[in-house]
């Protein structure tokens, strides 16, 4: 019937249907093919974590042998920030560290200044000229310059930015309302932000990823080997965390510079699907709107003809249903 035995679905494919992150994607994938044409260094960059209870998934056991058991709490926790392209990792990139707690999301770990300090230090100084770097909309990767208020700020946030924009205005005597509309008045068009400036100063620019759609970003796809090297290479799940960092650095030095080659080849590969989906998907849009109008000009033009001949025409089709002449039967039936 069609059907297989599967990972279940999740929201994804309808999240990145969106008509705004449609949008997103098609500029994201007009801009790396613009630098891909340009011969321009693309790396991909990213965070991740590694836990001391990421192990085995599945393995042979019995009713009288429970197999591996692995522990459910994970008593050590790294995290591991890195660069690379398809030549490989950005030589001197790597910070892999210990979390400040054993629970709670990675994300949590990292901040802006944490990243910046990062970028300042360990990328932009092994960066070749002119480098393309790939991120995603974490919060720490998106610290703007000079944020514009939103509609929840406060009056005193509100003021203190359209002052920084040459305007000013009395705390008590204007409504929020009024702060806000002056605001969305001299917003600029486009967001900056911080990474963006710091790294087009050195004369680097920087791509940001469409929401949901971190297939597009190589640096996944090593993740998930490092993932795998390391749940196959911890069977207790109770690793120290000098035993943790040690396994994590041979899970990523196991990363070579051909797997790194084959994973940015899998990603071009999903652009061009992507490319072709896109502009499958405009076609036909614009054809249906095309052909939409025609049967509307060939519509008024039947509904107009007054040909009797005609056998569409409104005259042949308003004729009453012929008639038995000889009702005499029915007559009797009703006179009985």
């Amino acid at each position: 019937m069609g059907f297989r035995w599967k990972k279940c679905g999740s929201k994804r494919k309808l999240l990145i249907e969106r008509p705004d992150i449609v949008n997103w994607r098609f500029e994201y994938l007009r801009n790396i093919k613009k630098c891909r044409d340009n011969k321009k260094k693309i790396f991909y960059l990213d965070e991740t974590w590694i836990d001391s209870n990421l192990t085995f998934q599945r393995c042979w056991q019995s009713l009288e042998v429970d197999g591996v058991l692995p522990d459910m709490n994970a008593a050590n926790r790294v995290i591991v920030v890195d660069i690379g392209s398809q030549d490989g990792f950005l030589k001197g990139g790597r910070l892999i560290y210990e979390a400040n707690c054993s629970t709670g999301d990675y994300h949590g770990q990292m901040n802006g200044v944490n990243f910046e300090k990062w970028i300042k230090e360990r990328v932009l100084p092994n960066l070749p000229d002119d480098s393309v770097l790939v991120i995603d909309n974490a919060p720490y990767h998106g610290e703007q310059v000079d944020k514009v208020p939103s509609k929840r700020a406060t009056k005193r946030v509100m003021i203190e930015w359209l002052q920084r924009h040459g305007e000013s205005y009395d705390e008590k005597a204007t409504r929020k309302a009024l702060l806000y509309e002056a605001v969305q008045r001299l917003k600029p068009p486009k967001k900056i932000y911080k990474i963006d400036n710091l790294l087009k100063e050195k004369g680097h620019s920087v791509l940001r990823l469409p929401p949901y759609m971190c297939d597009l970003n190589a640096i996944e796809f090593v993740w998930a080997q490092v993932k795998q090297y390391v749940r196959h290479n911890n069977a207790s799940g109770s690793l120290s965390l000098p035993k943790l960092l040690n396994l994590a650095t041979t899970a990523l030095d196991s990363v070579t510079p051909a797997k790194w080659k084959n994973y940015c080849d899998h990603v071009q590969h999903i652009e061009q699907e992507y490319w072709e989906k896109d502009g499958i998907t405009e076609d036909a849009i614009d054809e249906f709107v095309i052909r939409l109008g025609e049967d509307d000009d060939d519509s008024s033009s039947s509904d107009s003809s007054d040909d009797p001949s005609d056998p569409e025409s409104d005259e042949e089709l308003a004729l009453p249903l012929p008639m038995d002449t000889d009702t005499s039967t029915e007559n009797k039936m009703f006179s009985k």
